[in-house]
């Protein structure tokens, strides 16, 4: 909850002109060196929630990522970030990757792994936050970026969001918890993973360790 309030990933409650949903992806110095897990987790959740809307699903996803001030890049994480926008359950129509760096050059590099159709929406802008302002105009971004011209995220915005995700997420019912099998469970079927499973294998060293006693019991005593 800490890093989703820090303001670091955003659904922004005002769309392009086109009617698509922005999703920002800023890197704040306090959140640089969260768990890249927790990151890509935030990242999914929002766009799970994005995805629920029939519109959202009819006119896409636009993501803006930001690089500025970021002075380090590992290519590891930023194909791990590819790997999740090719598995996120919404339409990408617009992505774009924000730095001042010509040592975040590995940006570039790692977006030749990502979709043709996705690769063709792609755009980087390089120079300064206010810079990239204006380059969003052209896309029909004005004005709606949770980040002021001095790089300070509005958090104020997020936390406005939360509350209410929590009021809503509150007032749902509660759905039937799924029912899985325990480890003591014997299931049935004739796959792999069934006769692995750990119940099965202990039903079956049962029945060994009592095959003789029952080959040399009677038949009555069988039943």
């Amino acid at each position: 909850m800490k890093a989703l309030k820090s303001g670091y990933a955003m659904l922004l409650d005002e769309k392009v002109r086109s009617g698509r949903v922005v999703f920002t992806w800023v890197l704040p110095k306090m959140y640089r060196w969260t768990p890249g897990y927790v990151k890509r987790r935030i990242f999914f959740y929002l766009c799970s929630l994005t995805a629920k809307d029939v519109e959202n699903q009819k006119r896409g996803l636009v993501v803006i990522k930001s690089s500025i001030g970021q002075r380090n890049f590992f290519a590891e994480r930023m194909l791990k970030v590819v790997v999740l926008l090719n598995c996120i359950p919404i339409q990408l129509r617009g992505i774009h990757c924000c730095y001042d760096s010509p040592f975040v050059h590995g940006v570039i590099n790692a977006s030749t792994f990502m979709k043709r159709k996705d690769l063709v929406r792609l755009r980087f802008h390089y120079g300064s936050l206010l810079e990239a302002f204006y380059n969003f105009m052209g896309y029909g971004i004005v004005g709606i970026i949770p980040v002021g011209n001095d790089g300070k995220i509005k958090r104020e915005i997020m936390e406005q969001w939360i509350r209410r995700r929590l009021a809503e997420e509150g007032s749902q019912p509660q759905e039937i918890e799924t029912v899985v099998p325990n480890p003591e469970d014997v299931l049935l079927g004739r796959g792999k993973k069934v006769q692995s499973f750990p119940g099965n294998v202990k039903f079956r060293e049962e029945i060994e360790s009592n095959r003789h006693t029952y080959d040399i019991s009677s038949k009555f005593e069988k039943f």
